[in-house]
């Protein structure tokens, strides 16, 4: 499909999503938290296993399995108001005890969903009123857990900066809705 330079301009008038306009809940049995101040997230990519195959002539691939790009992870803003990381050690205590490191046996009593909304540059720039609107963009993702909470770097250099935390979930799906 070719567009003309006035159905270009149309096109180019609509919009891009920016990737600063999101939002972050996560819901469990041990953090529940809306707007979370994720500073930095990636979103998960999918791909098929799959395996060559020969019936007659040359090899197919054939897919046979859904699987998703490793860990999520997230960058957060670690406020002294409500640093994150106390949350996240709770819930990963939840799953491990660590009094006597044995695994929760109750694979869903600790695993949460989170969901990540995308808003629309049009949106925000057009309805400073604070009028929600329904996001252009949505994923919620299943099964999730922490899996690892990344080491913080302090220094005294860093006067001028502020402290991350960097958690990796694991995750089983994620729903485009």
């Amino acid at each position: 499909m070719s567009l003309g330079i006035d159905q270009f301009g149309t096109w180019l008038d609509t919009g891009f999503h920016k990737p600063s306009l999101y939002s972050v809940s996560i819901t469990s049995t041990s953090l529940t938290e809306e707007n979370l101040m994720a500073e930095t997230i990636t979103l998960p990519g999918r791909s098929l296993a799959t395996l060559p195959r020969r019936t007659f002539g040359p090899q197919r691939e054939i897919a046979y399995e859904r699987l998703f790009s490793g860990d999520l992870d997230i960058g957060f803003v670690f406020k002294e108001d409500n640093p994150i990381r106390y949350e996240l050690e709770a819930w990963m205590d939840e799953i491990i005890d660590p009094e006597n490191n044995q695994l929760n046996p109750d694979y869903f009593g600790y695993v949460g969903t989170m969901t990540i909304k995308l808003e629309s540059s049009w949106v925000a720039v057009s309805s400073p009123s604070g009028i929600s609107h329904p996001p252009s963009f949505e994923m919620e993702v299943l099964e999730l857990y922490p899996k690892t909470i990344n080491p913080i770097q302090l220094g005294y250099n860093m006067n001028d900066d502020y402290v991350r935390q960097t958690v990796s979930f694991a995750f089983r799906d994620y729903i485009i809705k």
